[in-house]
């Protein structure tokens, strides 16, 4: 992890000098034409959105987890969902106790155009959902989002959760005798 305040000063060639070749997320850097700082700034967005959103937070049902992706003032809109991220914790968390025993969601290939402090990304999601009732599902798309740098801190302040698909995964259920031989080492559960 390289803080913040260890780069104050510090310009590109030095940074390379040192090796440091990839920057840890929340770095804040001043992004003024230099490929490096650029990618700083790219790396730390793609961090930002790894925090939170609907990966682990979600999964685990960490409201300050989730939180921590957004500005206060964030909005998120998942289609079923638009409004301010409390309310949008509120329906995701609600519709997973009640429509999923566990659910695993992914953030895969991460694009970011970057202007000063606004960033606009798109990150590919997956989730796999263990349904309470029928088979599992798997559902993919986009988040598209705005990141805005406010106080030296990279976050979303709005989201919009494009749906690409969704479908039946194994619509024949795995033996329990095996399921239970596969978990045996560790325990099932949003903790």
């Amino acid at each position: 992890v390289v803080p913040t305040d260890d780069l104050a000063g510090v310009g590109a060639d030095d940074l390379r000098k040192q090796g440091i070749e990839d920057a840890a997320e929340g770095v804040a850097a001043e992004v003024g034409g230099d490929e490096f700082f650029v990618g700083v700034a790219q790396d730390a967005l793609h961090g930002a959105c790894r925090r939170g959103g609907l990966d682990r937070g979600v999964d685990r049902f960490d409201r300050t987890l989730v939180k921590s992706a957004y500005h206060d003032d964030g909005i998120d809109d998942h289609g079923a969902y638009c409004g301010p991220v409390d309310g949008f914790i509120d329906w995701a968390f609600q519709l997973h106790s009640q429509q999923h025993a566990t659910t695993h969601h992914c953030i895969f290939n991460h694009t970011c155009d970057l202007t000063g402090e606004l960033a606009h990304t798109e990150t590919y999601y997956m989730f796999v959902a263990n349904n309470r009732k029928g088979p599992m599902s798997l559902h993919y798309g986009r988040y598209v989002d705005r990141f805005e740098k406010r106080a030296g801190r990279w976050a979303i302040a709005q989201r919009v959760c494009v749906v690409d698909g969704a479908g039946i995964l194994n619509p024949d259920p795995t033996p329990p005798e095996w399921m239970e031989v596969m978990r045996s080492n560790a325990t099932n559960s949003r903790d």
